[in-house]
């Protein structure tokens, strides 16, 4: 990476990334992305390349991409326990499905948006470096922070406090905590930031369902799912019982 960057339990300096190529018998291709990581998905690259190199063929080998949707099912069913392997798959079966009949993807999944804003993300980092980063970015355009959080609330606090006096209503600012958080933590960092902040993503741990479920309305309301949102299953779990839970899936 050009420049790396710290998150609450590790320094990110390179992504390791697998790629799906699907091509059909007149030419068409279509490319998906899948990012496995042992910590989250369960998966390594090694994993994911040998799930699908052993699941993908049987299921789309000689099948029509119209239809997809019961390709689709398949490959959940088959590749339910690596979720990387089967984004990758997924998001290549639904390129080659627009490629093949020349519609952008987004119409065939029903337009909405014009145009959609992207954050950029800036790691832990002392505030001077992060302010300094944050204005380079701004210069570029960008007008959506996404900064990195969870070693400690404290200087977490302070960080994104600084950011709002900087920047005012000029750029608006995300947090991902990536797990970092205990219950109280995260309350203490919400009362503090609320009104800075657009949405915190992935708080607390994994294991931590029903820390999440137990916040009031307004923190669940703001509070996004990362590691936590795996699979239609686990979006599931994240939205029924005890309580209603509203969470933002991001990509």
């Amino acid at each position: 990476m050009t420049r790396p960057y710290t998150i609450a339990y590790e320094r990110i300096d390179s992504v390791e990334n697998l790629f799906v190529l699907l091509e059909d018998d007149s030419g068409h291709v279509g490319i998906g992305a899948g990012s496995p990581a042992e910590d989250v998905t369960g998966e390594s690259i090694l994993t994911c390349e040998k799930t699908l190199n052993e699941r993908l063929k049987p299921v789309l080998e000689g099948r029509d991409v119209m239809h997809h949707r019961a390709l689709l099912q398949k490959l959940n069913e088959t590749m339910a326990d690596t979720p990387a392997a089967l984004a990758a798959a997924d998001i290549a079966l639904h390129d080659l499905l627009a490629t093949t009949v020349g519609v952008p993807l987004i119409d065939i999944l029903g337009r909405i948006h014009d145009r959609l804003q992207t954050s950029i993300t800036i790691g832990i980092k002392p505030i001077k470096e992060m302010l300094m980063e944050a204005r380079e970015y701004q210069a570029q355009g960008f007008t959506i922070l996404k900064v990195k959080t969870g070693l400690d609330v404290e200087e977490d606090i302070e960080r994104v406090m600084r950011l709002k006096e900087t920047f005012g209503t000029t750029m608006r600012i995300r947090v991902d905590a990536n797990q970092g958080y205990t219950l109280s933590e995260y309350k203490r960092f919400f009362d503090a930031t609320k009104d800075a902040l657009e949405f915190v993503e992935q708080p607390l741990n994994v294991s931590d369902l029903d820390g999440m479920r137990s916040l009031p309305e307004h923190m669940r309301r703001l509070s996004a799912a990362d590691e936590s949102l795996l699979s239609p299953k686990t979006a599931m779990n994240c939205l029924f019982a005890p309580h209603p839970l509203v969470f933002s899936i991001l990509s």
